[in-house]
């Protein structure tokens, strides 16, 4: 009789599978909908070579059909575990190389159904029936069919588990579409219940091909008729350990009582951590500073017991942190507190970056104006200082005729001295008018040149930037030039005049600081303990100039990070840390060259460049 309800039942399941796999034809963009295509065309064939095989007129159809009933069994679990952990969002759980490994296994399994008569391990016996006009076969099993089986129901058991935790219990579609799924997950197995404990008296058929044929039904109307088959439920698998975020969640008495993976990477929580107050726990520490006592109680203090998010950074090893906190109030008073870590480190290096790039367009902004500035006061010198030359050499040629007409002294008629005053004058104005060329060079190049590239005399712009930084080092410092013959360099010339402005007045700091009075008075002029050493080169189409003095001797630890923007060796009032930075970016990435620290004592700073155009 039950043979004859299975057979009675068996069509009306087929047809309404077959419906199904047309419907979810529509849908097959949708990884769920695939997984649930195949598992719908998996049950189908096997309820159809079931009835095949009660329908066979001879033992040895019959068995051929109870063998390829197998190819079905063996990857049937496979499908109904990839839809569950789709549906669920749990799919990173089922790799490609685990479902190929299990594939494998179930070939492995159906090998030993088709071979069984050589071995007789999946069935030690086989025995034919007849009732009335049905062939049915009475095996009895061996040991690798029981491995086999629990090869199966064990890969369905762990994705239903998944499915379990994923119930939705809420009203209106989402609690629908959570139990149509859930009868879903239960059916093939409660039918292979029923067969084994024989549950009801006399039904010798094994339903179980029905079992996942209703199955599939249930998943689609759980699915497709709630018209949610591509949506994944937002379970606490899926949605706290997919954050990128940590997740910490503490009870009221400051004990922790969950955290996801993020969390555990981020302040490095062991998972026995669990159930510890968060004060003896090394990562959690971050918080002391907002939570206060209440009794045996811990409550974030002030306002944010009435549910405001505080939010600060803090450090974690080399990471920087953003800590979000927020205090759980139920009704019956404060619950816990929720808390959320962000990894902000590559945030805070592009602030630094932000802040650098805002530094040197404030520097730049400020060399401008300076540069506007210096043209201005240059032009107001060198007008006067004409006037001033042309009655200056009237004077000495007068003075001159005059010494030779006299019959005074040779020092002529202003009196003894007046040969050295007249030099001294001479000396003085001659360094007022480098000086004033000097800067009109300077502020020519910063307003007209731009970025473009000009040819550039490196000696020149050495003594050029000698000149105007000639009040920070002339009284304590003696310079030695060994300057050899250069061709011109394809350059942006403000900019490198800004470096060898920048290495010559950090090594007169350096000078100052080891050789000046500490009272402020400066050495004596003939008396220059300092030493600044430059040398230019041509070699080999590299033009090379090294700046040294013998000034303070730089640490080692010092000289990893002497280039580092806003690392400094001086004070903060002296000196932001940019100097060299900004300096190896010229030479560097806008020039193609190098700038290297080549001694530490005595410092020594070596700037290449390429003698052609640079890169």
């Amino acid at each position: 009789m039950a043979y004859r309800i299975y057979l009675a039942f068996a069509p009306l399941v087929a047809m309404l599978l077959l419906v199904v796999m047309i419907l979810l034809l529509r849908y097959r963009v949708e990884a769920p909908a695939r997984a649930l295509l195949r598992y719908a065309a998996l049950s189908l064939g096997l309820i159809v070579v079931n009835a095949a095989e009660l329908l066979a007129g001879t033992p040895a159809l019959t068995l051929l059909f109870a063998k390829l009933q197998y190819i079905s069994f063996m990857l049937l679990p496979l499908t109904f575990a990839g839809f569950c952990l789709r549906y669920t969002g749990h799919d990173k759980f089922f790799p490609v190389a685990l479902r190929v490994v299990l594939a494998v296994l179930a070939g492995l399994c159906f090998g030993m159904v088709l071979t069984n008569e050589w071995h007789g391990l999946f069935w030690r016996e086989v025995a034919f029936i007849a009732d009335r006009g049905l062939s049915v076969m009475r095996p009895k099993y061996g040991v690798f069919f029981f491995l086999a089986a629990g090869f199966a129901w064990l890969v369905m058991a762990a994705a239903t588990v998944f499915v379990l935790r994923a119930y939705d219990p809420r009203r209106g579609n989402h609690r629908l579409r959570s139990i149509w799924i859930l009868i879903g997950v239960l059916l093939p197995g409660g039918f292979n219940f029923i067969n084994i404990l024989r549950i009801f008296p006399g039904l010798e058929k094994d339903f179980t091909p029905l079992g996942f044929g209703l199955s599939a039904l249930a998943f689609f109307v759980g699915g497709f008729m709630t018209r949610s088959i591509h949506l994944v439920p937002l379970a606490r698998g899926v949605v706290l350990e997919e954050l990128d975020e940590g997740y910490v969640l503490l009870d009221q008495y400051g004990r922790l009582a969950d955290f996801n993976l993020a969390a555990s990477r981020l302040v490095n929580l062991p998972s026995k951590a669990v159930g510890q107050h968060y004060a003896s726990i090394a990562g959690l520490r971050i918080l002391d500073e907002h939570f206060m006592r209440e009794g045996d109680r811990v409550v974030v203090e002030g306002a944010q017991n009435q549910g405001e998010t505080i939010t600060w950074r803090a450090e974690s090893g080399d990471r920087q942190l953003q800590v979000k906190l927020r205090a759980i109030q139920g009704s019956s008073g404060p619950r816990g507190t929720a808390i959320l870590i962000g990894d902000i480190t590559a945030q805070a290096h592009m602030e630094i970056e932000l802040e650098r790039t805002r530094a040197n367009v404030l520097k730049s902004e400020r060399f401008a104006v300076i540069g506007r500035l210096a043209a201005d006061i240059a032009h107001e010198i060198n007008n006067p200082l004409g006037y001033v030359w042309s009655n200056f050499r009237s004077l000495r040629a007068s003075l001159d005729r005059a010494a030779l007409t006299s019959s005074a002294t040779p020092a002529g008629p202003l009196g003894a001295g007046a040969a050295d005053m007249l030099h001294s004058i001479d000396g003085g104005l001659e360094r007022i008018e480098r000086v004033v060329r000097g800067l009109l060079e300077y502020s020519r190049r910063g307003a007209t040149q731009g970025n473009q590239l000009i040819q550039y005399d490196l000696n020149r712009g050495l003594r050029t930037a000698l000149e105007l930084s000639r009040p920070d080092y002339e009284s304590f410092v003696g310079i030695e030039l060994d300057l050899a013959p250069l061709p011109f360099i394809a350059a942006r010339g403000n900019e490198l005049d800004q470096v060898l402005l920048n290495i010559l007045r950090n090594a007169a700091d350096a000078v100052n600081a080891r050789y000046a009075i500490t009272s402020g008075l400066l050495l004596a002029t003939g008396d220059k303990p300092g030493q600044i050493v430059i040398r230019t080169r041509h070699e080999s189409g590299v033009i090379s100039c090294e700046i040294g003095n013998n000034g303070w001797p730089i640490a080692p630890e010092q000289a990893e990070k002497i280039f580092e923007a806003f690392y400094s060796t001086k004070s903060s009032q002296q000196g932001t840390g940019l100097g060299l930075s900004i300096s190896r970016e010229i030479i560097e990435k806008r020039h193609g060259g190098r700038l290297r620290l080549v001694s530490i004592d005595p410092v020594c700073f070596r700037i290449e460049l390429p003698a052609g155009s640079p890169p």
